[in-house]
């Protein structure tokens, strides 16, 4: 049965031109309006900003702002987590019932279950009244004057009752409406009530009446005759508030006393009755209101129970329920029934999985009384007025409604039963758990916070095995939450401490205690961890207060109060008042002497006026006579001196001229005259001489006069500290613009926020001012102290005056610093524009350099009895000195008042470092507090040393930080991973931190956000470094190597390190394989000194290179001897090794290195820690046999080769030797010869003769030719020079060998002892090592040595993350708490359906039942299991699993399958093996029957089956479908399905099924033949009631299956035609074969099915495994039918007939399409091309017919299909009956089936084609007459054109042979593969040699493919940054190439 669930469609759209939402696509075109194409949705840009919190908590450690969808999203803190939680809606529930089906009792299990409010009408009136509101007080009375309570004000109760806080956080559960009367008439009285206010008046009046009548009881009171009632009235006024008073005191006094919540969680109502006219409406238009306004409450609900129940039933079950007068509660009779012992068949298993919590009990009839005599009239008339009225309004809401939140119960089951079902679905829906807040109630809680937080840690504890959990103070920390949403800071009390989550909240009274319990999701917003700003900044002069201030507000957007300027303002209004009052003293003196004033004044210009008047007159008289003469003289002739005489006259006419300029007629003389006469010339007098002088007004403050006055009014009476403003007065009057503020801001923030932000900068430390605040109650949250702690220096003073002086622009500089919260403020808005501050600025130091503007120097100070500016200085320090005084005293009064301040000291630093300081000080003010524990803290567990761990059982007792057992400063500053120690550890937010040293530890409480990376899990891990370490012949460079290229690293010898960064390159290198005993100098240790180099110095590093002696003498000594080499030199070495690349990003495998315990230091110092450190263990017997010969082998090499370099040197030196001996013999000889001949020739020939003896006797030839002279020069040459012989003493091969052996066994001794002195310094500093036996052999060592690193090799993105396994029983436990919370997966396994995504069901039920549920938490989730393998998994790789959105593609789809079969064929053995997989419910028709029977015997469908079985007769189909349909009321079909067991058997009772949408989804027939069928019923044999119940007979089983096989076709039949949806397995094979085959099946269908839901609102989707009825098919098929559109555009009518092949069936937007198996794929890839909604114009379609009548058949039944086809041949072939086809009231007979189908599609091509029978037939043409192009156009003309596209896509070339030779091959075997007349075998031959030979020509390019990626031997690539010997094929993998089968050996070779 189709029915898809998640989609509704309740509008219809009428796309005129089928393009709404078209997929665009690059071949479309389109040409209609542009109007109606779909437009891109607009980008909608998140304007959501960074709140300020997330710098308090840091930037790193939240996500917020939260995305408003978060089902799928991922948190990843626990601060996230709970935002999401207090943002969600709480789940409410509605419960929808006929009346007396039990919704009360429903909605109170639910509400105590799930933590949430019930309201229906009993519970809220009885709340109410409890709470005597003026509402309750109103039903009271009204009740007690029997007055019936309609239903509008239940309604109006209730939703008032909705706004409660306690709702809005716990949800609700709505029962018992609406309310139906079983009153059946059709109109509805509604009365009045009487009001509440009326029944106020009543009181009220009764209340004056009672003390009226009291107080004239009084018989000792004396009333005065005068006395009147208004006196009374006056007196008990004045005494009434005295009383109030007493009792407010009282009240306060309790409320110290207790912190107990009230009884009443809902909030009362008033104005609810209030008076208003009977009316009458229709019963109907009650009911639908009630039902309206159930649907559109404020909060919807989310769930809907709905309890159902036959009407006989429901009135049987509600007789059984009896009053019990004595206490006013109900009891229900139950139902009992006779058991009776029958012996029956074993079931293979359960319909239930419900049992019994209690055993039943009796009912005791004490005290009870039956229901009224008309409770059944009445109660079936209640009924009728439900079904008549509301419930077609239900089952229609309903439609509308996701059927996976509705919950369908059947009343007639017990309430523990319906609790059942409701627990067991809500565990499958996610449904966050509602966490309730409670308090502590510490009886007697300690005043210190630390011992409080101490006691609250065991407080609460939850054990699972080694680890606990506890609740820990939140980010709050001591501050209440309630009185920081109303923005400010308060700090709690532990007397209202309170539990919620995981954390405690102090509360700082009992009303926010009790809000907060009530509802605390409006308290706990992420938003207001941000600093609530009431700030005030002190300091002294010039120490940056107003930059920390304006810093401040731009962060905050709060308003800043300077107080200097508040200072003058009040000093301004202070005068002012006085100055008013002075005024009005000194008022008459002040007007006397403006009068006199006024009058001199105008005298004076009356008299200036006359003056002016009588020169410019008498200046006019003249300028009008000389004008006058001149005029005439011009008439006259004038001689020169005439002419003199004119120019004078001109000129003192010009001068006259110029005087009188102001008058505009000089040039007219009669103008001139009149003014001089009528004395019109007044008129141009000046304007300040022709005005009068303004008559003076009243004195008013502000006037230059009135100040004096009143200035001199204050000196004369000495009134100058009078009209100072007080510090009181100054206090009162912030306090009042503080107050304006807060009111203002409550109203612009609806009362949300009841205290505004504010900064006062600059205010006293006077710490009067700060008594006054404390007395008001208005100190701030924050207080910052700007605090020069240095004495006031001239440099100092100077600074500040420059200061003082400058123009800031404050803006430029706090941006500048380096702190979240201005970064997070960055982010949400831009800064101020300060180009009007630039400009400023630019004026401000125009005006200095101009009026150059002087400074006080050194000098000047120092010179105080000259310089004036020494006061200053003076001043300086005393204000100084005053400020630290003072604010010590203020420190103290805050610290009382538990107030927070920051103090930030001055000295050296510049102001953006002060500025940092001050933020984050500020934000370290909202952290939590660190602690030392040491009792939790514990040592790190050695993972080396350790047991191997069960990952199932296996937990860590410490929670640890993000970055595990690692120091975070290592990780994060350095990128390394170094464990911390736990004498440095601290505890932190409830989680371990380790630190490697103290400095890190300092270094992280400085700023702990700043090291925390919360919100990012996936951190990236540092390369793997490892050092290898051993003795001489421990083979640790073969092994380094060797890990180097399996690890892809870079191997590094520190050998080669030394001589690459120390040694220079000119400089010898130092070794043992560099080293020559035959050629090198010794090193004579004796002979020199230590050497020792001033580190300090600047020329510390070429001091030591330069030196190459002592260079080669240290490094020597650092190889052979272990002395170390200097600190500096390997620092710099270390941090180029592990600081730089490619070391950096590749990682290495350090060799030899460390050798000394001085080379663990340099590490520390340098934070160069390896990820491990593996040594190689060694003896001295193994290092001689491997170095022995290798270093006597280098011996003997450099021995021939010195021999060798000895002899050549001995030849070289005999040549010389001669040839010296030579030149001086000759050189000798000649010159004596020529003394001789010169001096003495003849005694020289004399001597000659007489010495022949002698030489003959020197001479052994004694030969009278040798020169005696040449022979004793000779002789005497080689005494004086002998002759060079060879005097090298060689070293003995054995004493080489001993030598050499020596030398190897004390390095061997030095190395070891240092490593031994090495390993025991590595444990202190949790530095990793191992020790690996060298001595095995290589492959051995190899093999042990990486299997030690396989912990590095195998990390993940988790490396960090820590995992907890727990039970079952705890993880509900932490669930209800709020420990932690459901994951996104609910209750799914996170691997489970990372492995199977398309999953449709959720396991964890059946696990469950297994015992197979292992919950696991992580971060701040629980994530649950559902198998061993899954949890080794999950733990190793949590993140892989969790960051994977599969769950977001997951719908849980009920599976429905049904088994049919012969009887005795597996199905109940197959049902029970797929039910305990699926957890799936098993429905058959006995077991339904015999639950009916057995739990509802008192039902009327149990009435009515036993009286068919009383009777003997058969249960017909309609009571079984009910029994059915009433078990199937059950949690597992709407979750996991169900499946039916040999049912349905007919198609009756599969259209019932139908009709109840209880038909499978899933038919499986098992086909069995008869012979097994008998052959398996003899052989099932149940021992335990083999007596009773022997097996079945042969006969009787052979006589079932006969019955069956006679009916079978029915039921498979009435599937074939409709549903489809039949699965034949199997049954001759194993029954474990049978399984496989239904669940190879089943997981088929799933797939598609899976993608069914996700796809079908999205694309087109294949529905042929929906289950799609004809019926359904037609309901909502298209305009096209059943034709296939693509074939009908194409005028081919291809149609599905009848009944409908589904498997042709697609759905596209809501529309299902038939299409046929040709285009399928077409159009599964471009639907909007050819699925349109559009009117179609379908064709008459021809139909098969089996019935003939003659008479219409056309062409006497010649076959048209064949006579048309075959044209112009005329074939004529007569059709058969089989072949019938009616079209257009014609009968058309066809040849066979293949022309039927051609007809069937295009009818119209051979409708109307006539057969001509009295023409020839065409002679036939053979096919080798056709010319050539006939003749390759009929034969191969098509084939060879594929084969030339082919070759042209393949392109062939093959080895050896030419292209060309290539292609006509290719094209060759492609004829041969394509010919049609070849045989089978014959063209499966030439496939393979095909397939061959495509192989063959792609052989070159894959090979050519391979070399390019391969490295060439015979080319040198560049070695690795310049270091030699490095091996450029270890930085890849082999794991990383291409797998294939060569061993890693024949990779290495």
């Amino acid at each position: 049965m189709f029915k898809l669930e998640n989609y509704k469609s309740n509008v219809d759209i009428d796309d005129k031109f089928s393009v709404l939402n078209v997929a665009t696509d690059k071949t479309m075109i389109y040409n209609g309006p542009i109007h109606v194409i779909e437009k891109k949705a607009p980008v909608i840009k998140d304007n959501k900003h960074r709140p300020l919190a997330s710098a308090v908590l840091g930037v790193n450690n939240t996500a917020a702002p939260l995305p408003d969808n978060s089902e799928f999203y991922d948190c990843w803190t626990d601060i996230d987590t709970q935002e999401l939680y207090l943002n969600s809606k709480p789940t409410c529930y509605l419960i929808l019932n006929k009346p007396g089906a039990a919704a009360y009792s429903i909605g109170e299990a639910i509400s105590k279950k799930y933590n949430c409010i019930h309201l229906c009408p009993k519970n809220v009136i009885n709340d109410e009244i409890e709470q005597a509101s003026s509402t309750g007080k109103c039903l009271d009375y009204n009740f007690k004057l029997n007055n019936v309570l309609k239903f509008d004000y239940i309604l109006t109760i209730i939703k008032k009752k909705l706004e409660s806080p306690a709702v809005k956080h716990r949800g609700y559960v709505l029962s018992g409406l609406p309310l139906v009367t079983s009153n059946r008439n059709l109109l509805y009285l509604v009365n009045t009530l009487h009001s509440e206010e009326a029944v106020e008046v009543v009181k009220s009046l009764l209340f004056d009446l009672i003390c009226n009548l009291k107080k004239k009881s009084l018989k000792n009171l004396k009333v005065s005759p005068h006395t009147s009632l208004s006196s009374e009235v006056i007196i008990d006024e004045e005494e009434e508030p005295e009383e109030e008073q007493e009792i407010e005191e009282i009240q306060e006094e309790v409320e110290e006393q207790s912190s107990v919540l009230p009884k009443f969680l809902l909030q009362s109502c008033f104005n609810v009755i209030l008076p208003k006219k009977t009316s009458c409406v229709t019963k109907q238009t009650v009911l639908l209101l009630q039902l309206n306004e159930l649907f559109n409450l404020s909060m919807t609900p989310d769930l809907i129970v709905y309890l159902t129940c036959t009407d006989i039933d429901l009135v049987t079950k509600k007789c059984h329920k009896y009053l019990n007068y004595a206490n006013g509660l109900h009891t229900v009779d139950p139902f009992f029934v006779k058991q009776e012992f029958n012996t029956k068949w074993p079931e293979k298993y359960s319909i239930s999985d419900y049992f019994t919590p209690y055993d039943s009990c009796s009912f005791n009839p004490k005290y009870s009384c039956r229901q009224p005599i008309n409770f059944i009239e009445n109660s079936i008339e209640q009924l009728c007025n439900y079904k008549q009225f509301i419930l077609p309004f239900i089952e229609k809401k309903f439609q509308d409604y996701n059927p996976k939140r509705v919950i369908k119960l059947d009343a007639r089951t017990s309430i523990d039963q319906m609790m059942h079902i409701i627990n067991e679905i809500f565990f499958t829906l996610p449904i966050k758990p509602i966490i309730i807040p409670e308090p502590l109630y510490l009886e007697e809680p300690p005043e210190d916070m630390q011992e409080f937080w101490k006691l609250v840690n065991d407080l609460n504890v939850i054990h699972n095995g080694s680890i606990k959990f506890n609740r820990y103070a939140s980010p709050w920390f001591n501050r209440c939450p309630v009185e920081l949403k109303k923005r400010k800071s308060v700090i709690g009390n532990p007397k209202f401490a309170v539990s919620f989550f995981k954390h405690i909240y102090l509360l700082s009274s009992l009303d926010s205690m009790i809000n907060f319990c009530r509802n605390p999701r409006p308290y706990l917003k992420l938003n207001y961890l941000e600093p609530t700003c009431r700030i005030i900044v002190i300091g002294t002069k010039s120490s940056g207060k107003t930059m920390v201030s304006k810093c401040l507000s731009w962060i905050f957007d709060a308003p800043i109060i300077n107080y200097d300027n508040f200072l003058h303002q009040v000093k301004r209004k202070k005068y002012n008042n006085f100055a008013k009052t002075i005024l009005s003293e000194i008022i008459a003196t002040i007007e006397d002497t403006r009068h006199e004033t006024w009058q001199l004044m105008e005298t004076e210009r009356l008299s200036k006026l006359d003056l002016w008047y009588n020169l410019n007159r008498s200046l006019l008289k003249k300028y009008t006579s000389l004008l006058s003469d001149y005029l005439n003289s011009t008439h006259q002739k004038k001689d020169e001196q005439n002419k003199m005489h004119d120019i004078n006259y001109l000129n003192k006419l010009k001068s006259l001229k110029e005087q009188l300029s102001f008058l505009p007629f000089l040039d007219n003389i009669e103008l001139c005259n009149a003014a001089i006469e009528d004395m019109n010339l007044m008129q141009f007098a000046p304007l300040e001489l022709i005005t009068a002088t303004k008559i003076p007004m009243l004195p008013v403050l502000g006037d230059n006069d009135v100040t004096e006055a009143i200035s001199a009014y204050i000196a004369l009476n000495e009134l100058q500290q009078e009209i100072e403003p007080t510090i009181e007065e100054l206090v009162n009057e912030i306090v009042n613009i503080l107050s304006n503020m807060d009111k203002e801001h409550q109203k612009n923030t609806n009362s949300e926020e009841c205290y505004a932000k504010y900064i006062i900068d600059g205010f006293p430390s006077d710490p009067e001012y700060w008594d006054y605040f404390s007395e008001l109650n208005m100190l701030p949250d924050n207080t910052i102290a700007l605090i020069e702690n240095k004495d006031v220096e001239p440099e100092l003073l100077q600074r500040y005056l420059e200061i003082e002086k400058h123009f800031k622009n404050y803006q430029e500089r706090f941006i500048l610093a380096n702190d979240p919260l201005i970064k997070t403020k960055l982010l949400t808005n831009k800064m101020i524009d300060t180009k009007v501050i630039d400009v400023q600025i630019i004026i401000h130091d125009l005006v200095n350099t101009v009026f150059n503007a002087t400074s006080i120097t050194p000098s000047n100070v120092e010179n105080t009895e000259v310089n004036p500016e020494y006061d200053l200085y003076i001043n300086f320090s005393e204000s100084f000195n005053r400020f630290r005084e003072n604010w010590d005293t203020v420190k103290l009064k805050l610290e009382e008042q538990t107030m927070s301040f920051i103090e930030v000291e001055l000295d050296m630093k510049t102001d953006i470092e002060i500025l940092e300081e001050v933020l984050l000080k500020l934000r370290k003010s909202y952290y939590f507090t660190k602690t030392n524990d040491e009792d939790e803290v514990h040592k790190p567990e050695d993972d080396d040393h350790e047991p191997p761990k069960d990952i199932l059982t296996y937990n860590d007792s410490q929670n640890l930080c993000e970055t595990n057992i690692y120091c975070p400063i290592a990780y994060y500053e350095y990128g390394i991973l170094w464990e911390g120690k736990s004498e440095f550890s601290i505890k932190y937010n409830n989680k371990i931190y380790y630190f490697c040293n103290n400095e890190c530890s300092e270094l992280f409480q400085k700023d702990i956000t700043k090291y925390q990376y919360y919100n990012n899990p996936f951190k990236s891990l540092p390369p793997i470094r490892i050092c290898i370490i051993g003795c001489i012949g421990s083979g640790r460079t073969t092994i380094s190597k060797l890990i180097a290229k399996e690890l892809g690293l870079i191997h590094l010898d520190f050998s080669e390190i030394i001589h690459e960064y120390l040694i220079p390159k000119h400089f010898k290198k130092v070794g043992r394989q560099f080293e020559n005993i035959f050629t090198d100098v010794p090193i004579d240790e004796e002979g020199v000194m230590e050497f020792q180099i001033d580190e300090e110095s600047e020329n510390f590093m070429s001091s030591i290179l330069s030196n190459e002696t002592e260079l080669h003498r240290m490094v020597h000594n650092y190889f052979e001897r272990g002395t170390p080499i200097i600190s500096a030199l390997m620092h710099k070495i270390l941090k180029k090794i592990w600081f730089d690349d490619p070391f950096k990003t590749t990682g290495f495998v350090l060799d030899g290195y460390p050798r000394l315990p001085a080379d663990i230091e340099d590490m520390i110092a340098c934070f160069c820690i390896p990820n491990l450190i593996i040594e190689l263990e060694s003896n001295s017997e193994t290092m001689l046999q491997r170095m022995s010969s290798k270093m006597f082998s280098r011996w003997n090499t450099q021995l021939n080769d010195a021999k060798h370099i000895n002899n050549k040197k001995l030849d070289i030196d005999k040549k010389h030797w001669i040839d010296f001996i030579t030149k001086n013999i000759v050189i000798k000889l000649i010159c004596d010869e020529i003394i001789e001949n010169i001096f003495f020739p003849e005694k020289m020939f004399a001597q000659h003769f007489s010495k022949e003896s002698v030489i003959m006797d020197a001479n052994p030839s004694g030969s009278s030719n040798v020169d005696a002279n040449l022979f004793n020069t000779f002789n005497d040459m080689i005494q004086e020079y002998p002759e060079p012989i060879n005097q090298s003493e060689w070293e003995k091969p054995d004493k080489a060998r001993e030598r050499l052996d020596s030398r190897l066994e004390g390095i061997f001794e030095t190395d070891d002892e240092n490593i031994q002195s090495l390993k025991d310094m590595l444990p202190e500093q949790k530095i990793k090592f191992v020790s690996v036996d060298s001595t095995k052999p290589l492959h051995e060592v190899l093999r042990v040595t990486l299997s030690k690193l396989s912990s590095l090799r195998n990390r993940s993105e988790s490396f960090f993350e820590q995992t907890f396994i727990i039970d079952c029983d705890i993880a509900e436990m932490l669930l209800l708490e709020g420990f932690y919370f459901l994951s996104k997966f609910n209750r799914i396994c996170p691997v489970y359906i990372y492995e199977n995504p398309n999953s449709l069901l959720n396991p964890y039920k059946v696990n469950k039942n297994k015992r197979k549920i292992f919950p696991v938490i992580h971060r701040s989730y629980i994530y649950f299991i559902i198998s061993e393998e899954y949890v080794l998994k999950f733990r190793q790789n949590p993140l892989k699993y969790i960051h994977k959105n599969v769950i977001k593609y997951y719908i849980e789809y009920p599976l429905r399958i049904g088994i049919i079969g012969p009887p005795k064929s597996g199905k109940s053995t197959l049902a029970e093996k797929l039910s305990n997989k699926y957890g799936l419910l098993c429905l058959s028709k006995g077991i339904a029957l015999r639950y009916i029977l057995k739990n509802m015997h008192w039902t009327e469908l149990a009435s009515r089956i036993i009286v068919k079985l009383r009777e003997g007769q058969r249960v017909n189909t309609d009571l079984i479908i009910k029994a059915v349909q009433t078990i199937a009321i059950d949690h597992r079909v709407v979750t996991n399905g169900f499946i039916m067991d040999g049912f349905p058997e007919s198609s009756s009772e599969a259209m019932e099924l139908s009709k109840i949408g209880l038909y499978p989804l899933i038919m499986l027939d098992i086909s069995l033949k008869k012979q097994r069928i008998l052959e398996y019923s003899q052989n099932e044999v149940h021992f335990n009631i083999l007596k009773i119940k022997p097996p079945y007979s042969f006969s009787f089983i052979e006589h079932r299956f006969t019955k069956w096989a006679e009916t079978c076709y029915q039921i498979r039949d009435w599937i074939e035609n409709d549903y489809q949806n039949i699965y034949v397995i199997d049954g001759n094979q194993s029954k474990w074969q049978c399984l496989r085959n239904a669940n190879i099946v089943i997981d088929k269908i799933m797939n598609k099915v899976h993608f069914y839901v996700n796809n079908v609102n999205l694309k087109i989707v294949p529905a042929d495994v929906m289950c799609i009825s004809n019926e359904l098919f037609q309901k909502q098929m298209s305009n096209f039918k059943n034709i296939c559109p693509l074939c009908l555009q194409k005028n081919i009518l291809k149609h599905s007939d009848f009944p409908i092949d589904k498997k042709g069936v697609v759905q596209y937007r809501n529309m299902f399409y038939w299409i046929c198996k040709e285009h399928m794929d077409v159009v599964l890839k471009n639907p909007h091309l050819y699925l349109t909604n559009r009117r179609v114009d379908i064709p008459e379609i021809p139909a098969a017919i089996k019935t003939i009548n003659f008479s219409f058949v056309y062409e006497n039944g010649i076959c048209i299909v064949t006579y048309a086809e075959n044209l112009p041949a005329q074939k004529i072939k007569r059709g058969y009956k089989k072949y019938a086809a009616n079209f257009r009231g014609k009968i058309y007979l066809f040849c066979s089936s293949e022309c039927l189908n051609k007809f069937m599609a295009r009818p119209q091509l051979y409708s109307d084609i006539f057969v001509f029978k009295e023409t020839e037939l065409f002679p036939k043409v053979e096919l080798k007459k056709l010319p050539n192009l006939g003749y390759l156009e009929q034969t191969v003309g098509n084939i060879i054109t594929d084969a030339c596209c082919s070759v042209n896509v393949f392109r062939p070339k093959y080895p050896g042979l030419d292209v060309k030779t290539s292609a006509l091959l290719y094209i060759a075997l492609y004829l041969k593969v394509h010919n049609p007349f070849f045989n089978k075998s014959v063209i499966d031959i030439y496939e393979k040699i095909f397939k061959k030979y495509q192989t063959r020509c792609k052989l070159m390019i894959d090979i050519g493919l391979r070399l390019r990626v391969m490295d060439n031997p015979f080319i040198q690539y560049p070695k690795c940054c310049g270091l030699k010997n490095y091996d450029s094929g270890t930085v890849r993998k082999p794991s990383t190439l291409e797998q294939n089968s060569t061993s890693i050996s024949e990779f290495i070779d």
